[in-house]
C-alpha cells in the first residue's frame, strides 16, 4: 500500500511537528508501542514534509524541487538500542564541525584544538 498523496491524511503528524517546533528543548522522544508502529510514523512524517513542499512551491510559483518545509530542520532517528522510539532533533542544535589542518589530517590520533571547532 502506498502512502497518502493528501496532506489531509496527515493532520495528526503536523500537529506532533509543530508541538516539536514550538519547544525550546531537543531532543524529543516520539514512543510507539511497536518498532513497526515507530517506523510508519516515520515513513509518514517523511511524505508530509515532501507533500509540505511541493504544496509551498506551489503556491510560490516554484519548481517543485525548489519547495522549502518549515519541518526541514527537523530530524527523526530511530536508534537500534530502543527500536520503538523516534528522537526528534533539529538541525544544528548540538553539531561540531571540525576542519583539520595539515598537521592533524596527517595524525588522526590528536584532537583538533580548540581552534578548530566551530559550534552551531
Amino acid at each position: 500500500m502506498s502512502a497518502s498523496q493528501s496532506i489531509a491524511s496527515y493532520k495528526d503528524i503536523r500537529t506532533i511537528l509543530d508541538a516539536v517546533l514550538s519547544r525550546d528543548s531537543y531532543p524529543v522522544q516520539n514512543i510507539f508501542e511497536t518498532k513497526g508502529r515507530a517506523l510508519n510514523w516515520k515513513q509518514r512524517a517523511n511524505t508530509f514534509r515532501l507533500l509540505d513542499r511541493k504544496i509551498n512551491a506551489q503556491v510560490q510559483g516554484l519548481p517543485e524541487h525548489l519547495g522549502e518545509s518549515p519541518y526541514d530542520e527537523l530530524v527523526f532517528q530511530n536508534p537500534s538500542a530502543t527500536p520503538n522510539i523516534i528522537l526528534i532533533d533539529k538541525q544544528g542544535t548540538a553539531s561540531t564541525l571540525v576542519f583539520p589542518d595539515s598537521d592533524s589530517a596527517t595524525n588522526q590520533s590528536e584532537a583538533p584544538d580548540d581552534d578548530d571547532l566551530i559550534k552551531i
